[in-house]
C-alpha cells in the first residue's frame, strides 16, 4: 500500500514486481475467512455455520462464501464504495493540485457506467446486496442517485440515541448557512 499509495497497484509495480510474491498471504486470508464462515465454536466445540456474513467493502472472499453457503450478506463500511455522481470513489486517483476544476468536474459528472474489474463486483451490483454505511446522514447526506438496499445508517455507538444523527448541531447549521 506504501508502495503504490492506495489499495489498487500502479502498472508500474505490477511489471516490476512478483506477481506470486503475496500470493500466499491472499490464499491464506481468503480460507480464514471460509473458515470463519464454517468451523466449529473454538470454545464449545459446537458445530457452526454461519447464517449471515456482514463484511466490509475492501476485505477479501466474503461474497463468494455467501454465495456458498446461500445465506444473506451485509457490507458495512464507514466511507463510501458504491457507484454516484455525487462524489469520486476513494481509489479514483487524480491529482486536484495538477488538474483544472473543469477537467475534474468533467470526470465526476459522465455519469458513465461503472468498469467492473471484479466479478464479486458485479455480482453485488446485479444482486442488490445491501449496504450499509456508518455515518451521520447530517454530515454527508445518502447520494440521490444510490439505490433503496444502500443506506446510511449513522455512526455506531453503545448506548446511542439514534435521533441524534438526524439532528443537525446550530454551530454547524450558523457555519455551513
Amino acid at each position: 500500500m506504501v508502495k503504490n499509495s492506495g489499495i489498487i497497484p500502479s502498472v508500474s509495480s505490477i511489471t516490476t514486481d512478483d506477481p506470486t510474491k503475496y500470493r500466499h498471504i491472499l490464499t491464506e486470508i481468503i480460507a480464514s475467512t471460509w473458515r470463519a464462515c464454517t468451523v466449529e465454536d473454538v470454545e464449545t466445540g459446537e458445530p457452526f455455520t454461519a447464517e449471515t456474513v456482514i463484511a466490509n467493502s475492501p476485505s477479501f472472499g466474503y461474497i463468494h462464501c455467501a454465495q456458498k453457503l446461500q445465506i444473506l450478506l451485509q457490507i458495512m463500511f464507514t466511507m463510501p464504495w458504491s457507484a454516484t455522481s455525487v462524489f469520486a470513489h476513494p481509489l479514483f486517483h487524480l491529482d486536484y493540485s495538477k488538474t483544472s476544476v473543469e477537467k475534474i468536474n468533467f470526470y465526476l459528472t459522465l455519469l458513465l457506467k461503472s468498469l467492473h474489474t471484479r466479478q464479486a463486483t458485479f455480482i453485488m451490483v446485479n444482486e442488490h446486496v445491501p449496504f450499509t454505511y456508518c455515518w451521520s446522514p447530517s454530515l454527508v447526506p445518502k447520494p440521490i442517485d444510490w439505490p433503496p438496499y444502500i443506506n446510511v445508517s449513522g455512526f455506531f455507538f453503545l448506548n446511542h440515541d439514534a435521533t441524534a444523527d438526524k439532528k443537525r448541531p446550530v454551530d454547524l447549521t450558523g457555519a455551513a448557512g
